[in-house]
Parts: structure tokens; sequence; C-alpha cells
């Protein structure tokens, strides 16, 4: 071997090392992106706490910077929850959540962040009034015979006329 001149197999090893601290020095500095699905759950209710089925929910995940990232839409079920699943690409630590719920022509809003690499995120949404529904069977079976009564009533009413 001439003198100045190194052999082959030092060189190997220095550029495995080399390699090696790039990639190290790369990965320390990439985004923060999940490593893994993020699903995002919650419930919606009215404010006297009844869930509320069939609840439109649009789920948007925000950058740092307030722009959306990704964004996915649901229904609530019978308990009034809700849940979706946002790809590892979709989400990133730090990233805002926003659940947007649409009933009944209303709507109200959460959000909750900065995100963690947890794989699961609550978030629920209440609304600021009660929701009015006949509530249960009862209910229904009063507002019928008063509706039956009334209409009774004007029959007469009208019949003597």
């Amino acid at each position: 071997m001439k003198p100045g001149i190194k052999s082959s197999t030092a060189i190997v090893p220095s550029m495995v090392a080399l390699a090696l601290v790039a990639v190290t020095a790369m990965t320390s500095f990439s985004s923060s992106a999940g490593d893994f699905p993020k699903l995002v759950t919650g419930y919606v209710w009215d404010s006297a706490g009844t869930p509320l089925e069939g609840a439109d929910v649009t789920i948007n995940i925000k950058k740092p910077d307030e722009s959306i990232r990704a964004t996915e839409t649901n229904q609530t079920d019978s308990n009034g929850q809700y849940v979706v699943t946002f790809s590892p690409e979709d989400w990133e630590v730090d990233d805002t959540v926003e659940t947007i719920s649409t009933y009944l022509g209303h709507q109200e809003s959460n959000s909750t962040g900065p995100l963690t690499d947890d794989p699961i995120q609550w978030i629920n949404v209440s609304y600021t009034f009660e929701i009015p529904e006949f509530g249960n069977t009862t209910g229904l079976m009063i507002t019928g015979a008063l509706l039956g009564a009334i209409a009774v009533i004007a029959l007469v009413y009208f019949r003597k006329r």
C-alpha cells in the first residue's frame, strides 16, 4: 500500500458511523407526527345532561397556526357518543382538536389541546340549553290525550253552531 492512501476497510466503518450520525440527527429534528392512529371520541349532551342521538359531528385537527390539518365527520349514537380515527399522518403532537356538533339547527363546539402521544383523545360537547323533546312514552300519551280532548271540544263547539 502506498503512503498517504488509506485502506478501503478503514473507510467503510467511518462512512457507516457518519451515516448513523446523520440518520440520528435527521430523526431528532423531524416533525412530531404520530406513530399510530389517533382515536378521537366524546359525548354530545344538552344542558340537562341528556345524550343527543343523531347529532352531526365534525372533528378538525388544527396545526399550531390554527390551519386545519385533517377533518373527519360522524354522527352520535343512541348514547350521544361519537368516535373517529385519524391516521398517523393526520396529526402531530402539539396540534389541537376542535369538535363541532350540529343538532336540530343548533351548533356548539369545544376544543382541546395540545395533543399528546396518547392514542385516545376525549372531547365532549355540551349545548347551553335543554333540547326539547317528548322524553318518554308517558309524555307522548299525555300530549296525544290533550290534542284529542281539544279536537273533541272543537267538534262539539262547531256542531252546535
